[in-house]
């Protein structure tokens, strides 16, 4: 153990600091005894989008003409996803125009073969 006091007051001083940044950000922190001595973590807050809804939006008031397209889609699930667990709400070709245009698919969610 240090006997130096200074040792002490900037070990005090790191300490406050993290202790306060841990409670600031709203993150976990967490102090454990362990056998190399005591031991803290900090664990990282939940990403703040989580609580609002996702939005796609694709072609929004889009005017294709004269044109040859393969597919429009919001989500294409590809491989072995099943689709399910998606959130997000969905908007495709909202207010768009099509006119004298080939298009192979147009849809929210479509799950494409590999």
């Amino acid at each position: 153990m240090p006997d130096d006091p200074v040792v002490w007051i900037v070990f005090i001083v790191v300490a406050g600091i993290v202790l306060s940044l841990g409670i600031w950000l709203g993150r976990g922190l967490l102090f454990r005894k362990n056998k190399d001595g005591l031991a803290f973590e900090l664990k990282a807050a939940d990403p703040k989008h989580v609580d609002k809804k996702a939005r796609i939006i694709v072609a929004d008031n889009a005017e294709i003409t004269n044109s040859k397209v393969n597919d429009i889609g919001g989500l294409i699930i590809e491989g072995n996803d099943t689709g399910t667990g998606y959130k997000e709400e969905i908007s495709v070709l909202s207010r768009g125009r099509i006119k004298d245009t080939h298009v192979a698919d147009i849809a929210g969610v479509k799950k494409k073969e590999t």
